[in-house]
Parts: structure tokens; sequence; C-alpha cells
């Protein structure tokens, strides 16, 4: 049996004077990544090196003291330079809702791709606000289920490098040397490179400077602003957030989402599958089973949440499943 693929190691950022920033979200992560890499890619600065030796996690001081707003990515990727297994990158700093790592990054394989960026708070092109200089009294949990309730559920294009935290494939980027972002983005997509947003998960980066757009192409820049595919999602969010209004309680945090295929003809599997899901309690785990007689095993498809006896949908087979061999 193949070994499963290996997860993404989680890289925070972190610049001279963001100490207290990088001890804050380490502290966070604590026990909430088993079997996840954790590093510290920072500045040469004495305070970060203690704060990460005090976690136990790996410092690597290979970041200037100081990053510009324009050119965070190109500084990264710089660092980056040489790695062969995608990442996952985290600005020191940044608040993260329950169950946030299984809901980063692509969940199938996608060509050319080599930025998947959650949705933000400080950066135009993915704020979850009509304004990204908007305050809110909100919790990044609260934040992160009312995005459930409203997000359309879409994955889009992006012309830019967008905010701090990515999932990012170093293997995608350029060798030579950018002078900002929106150089470094142009050549990734003028390369066929693919810079792709997400509505599943909403991470807050509040604690940083508004960020700006840079320069684009006027159509671009106006489909960025005022046709994007969240306008619908980012008004309801300001309106909540302006009122300080909290999801309801029986509103469940967000989860990754796992899905079984499985058959159940003897040898106990679907007891197998029952019993891991009601121990993963990380994952929401739906249940994909062929229902039928033995004359044709699987005549239709039921799909169910695992904690459930109520079917989310079913599928009429009109060519029945005949066996499981």
């Amino acid at each position: 049996m193949a070994s499963p693929p290996r997860k993404p190691p989680v890289l925070l950022t972190a610049f001279r004077g963001e100490a207290a920033a990088l001890e804050q979200t380490l502290r966070a992560l604590e026990g909430t990544l088993p079997g996840v890499r954790v590093q510290v890619l920072g500045s040469d600065d004495d305070a970060l090196a203690a704060v990460a030796a005090s976690v136990g996690v790996q410092w690597l001081p290979c970041l200037p003291d100081t990053c510009a707003q324009d050119s965070y990515w190109c500084v990264l990727s710089a660092a980056l330079r040489g790695r062969q297994e995608a990442v996952v990158v985290l600005r020191a700093g940044t608040a993260l809702p329950q169950h946030w790592y299984g809901r980063l990054g692509p969940q199938a394989t996608v060509p050319d791709l080599a930025a998947w960026f959650p949705l933000s708070i400080r950066h135009p092109g993915t704020t979850v606000f009509q304004d990204c200089s908007q305050a809110s009294d909100l919790s990044v949990d609260a934040l992160d289920t009312w995005l459930n309730q409203y997000a359309p559920g879409c994955t889009f294009d992006l012309p830019l490098l967008s905010g701090w935290t990515a999932w990012l494939d170093p293997c995608q980027f350029p060798e030579q040397e950018f002078p900002n972002d929106a150089d470094l983005a142009r050549a990734l997509i003028e390369n066929g490179r693919k810079l792709l947003g997400s509505d599943v998960l909403l991470v807050d980066d509040r604690s940083h400077a508004p960020q700006v757009v840079p320069a684009l192409y006027p159509a671009w820049h106006d489909s960025l602003l005022r046709h994007h595919p969240l306008a619908p999602a980012r008004h309801a969010l300001s309106e909540l957030a302006l009122r300080s209004e909290a999801p309801p309680a029986e509103l469940e945090p967000v989860k990754p989402v796992r899905l079984h295929l499985s058959h159940g003809w003897g040898g106990g599997l679907w007891r197998w599958v029952e019993d891991f899901a009601a121990a993963d309690h990380g994952c929401l785990n739906l249940i994909l089973r062929p229902v039928g007689e033995p004359d044709g095993f699987g005549k239709s498809m039921v799909l169910y949440a695992a904690d459930a006896h109520t079917p989310l949908a079913s599928w009429t087979l009109t060519r029945p499943i005949l066996s499981t061999a």
C-alpha cells in the first residue's frame, strides 16, 4: 500500500522586532498540528531565536531584518529557493480559526499551481470585508463561521500575490530576482503559473497594516475591487462585523471534509469506517455507500454524514454495480 502524502510543513515568517507576535502564534499552534513539521524563517535576531528555542521548533535565520510590504513574497521565494516540497507559509501574528490546516491548500492536484491563498482581512484581493481597513470585535472563529454561511464556495484566479499566508510550491517560482511582488506575480502568470484564492478558509491578519493593490492592468484592477465573486459575502460579513454580531451557538466550527468510498460486502469494512469517523474529531466525515440487492450490489449510491442516519443525497445507477470484484 502506498504511503499517504507527506503533510506540507508550516513555515512561520518573522522579522526583527516581531518576537512577541511569533511567540503568540507558536503558542497557539502548540499541540494542534500532529505530524506536521513547524519551522521559523526569521531575521538573524536573538529574540526570535530564543522564542523558537523555547517552543522547541527549528529556527532558520534566512530573512532580512525588515521587509517592504510590496516585496514580502519576493523575499520569501528567494529564501525558499531549492525546496522541493510544497509548504504552508504563515506570518507571525496571524490568528487562525479551528481546523485551519486541513483547509489551507488545494484539495486536488492543480497543474502549475504556484500559490493558494486563504481569505484575509487586510489584503484587498482576498479580504472578507468591503474595506480591508475595517475594524471588528469578532474573533477569527466567529468570522470563519459566518463566512461558511455566506461564502459561495468558490476558487478564483488572483492577478497578484495576496496577504501574508499561503500554501505555495517553491518549485513553481522563477529563480531570477524581482523588485516587487507585482512584477513577480506578473512573471508567474505570464509563464502559465496559477495564483488562486479560495473562500474555504479565513485567516485573521488584522495585527498587520492594511495592504494596497499594486498597479495592474485596468480591467484586472476593476474586476478585483468591483466585480469580485465574494462581493455578496463581503457585504454580509461587513454588516455583521459592524454590529459585532456573533454567530448562533448551534453553528459548529468549520472543518475540512473527508469522503470515504467503501462497500460493505462482508469483512467488516463499514464498521471500520464508522469507528474511524467516530474517533476523528478534526474532520467532517462523509460516507458514500452503495445500496442494492444480491443480484445487483450497487443499484444506487447514498451519501451520509458519518454521525447521521438520514442521507444527504442519493443517486440511482442506470447500470448497477453487479459485484464487489
